[in-house]
């Protein structure tokens, strides 16, 4: 009897790898992912990110890097015209939470590259990407 509850608790762990992270893993080999996550859809720290990112359309695509803003209920791509998709998947996912303002590099592995509290300014963004291995590489 034991070995069922094993075998059940088992299953739903592997059911929830499997369903972990679609959205970033549909990017996976394609895109960089960069998330500006907030509890807060109205947060000065996203809108001042955001604005920093305003504009760079070029240097975001050179890099293969799309851009989220991350909320509980949802989140917006894009880093001028935001495109918004219903899911909380990569907020719970994701988020630290006792931290309220985030910004995570998902690299084209779909691994972690990077993880502050602060805002980034994009040029200290893009030379953390320029010296990954990956990017290296592409731009031989």
């Amino acid at each position: 009897m034991n070995h069922k509850y094993l075998w059940l608790f088992f299953v739903i762990l592997l059911a929830s790898f499997s369903t972990r992270s679609q959205v970033v893993s549909s990017y996976r080999w394609k895109n960089r992912v960069l998330m500006v996550m907030s509890e807060d859809p109205g947060s000065t720290l996203v809108k001042q990110q955001m604005t920093l990112f305003a504009g760079q359309s070029e240097e975001l695509d050179e890099r293969k890097l799309i851009v989220l803003q991350v909320f509980p209920t949802h989140y917006l791509m894009g880093s001028d015209n935001f495109v918004r998709r219903e899911n909380n998947e990569l907020y719970f996912e994701y988020k630290t939470k006792e931290i309220p303002f985030e910004v995570i590099l998902i690299g084209l592995d779909g691994g972690l590259k990077f993880q502050r509290n602060k805002i980034i300014l994009p040029s200290d963004l893009y030379a953390i990407i320029d010296a990954m291995p990956m990017r290296r590489a592409e731009r031989n």
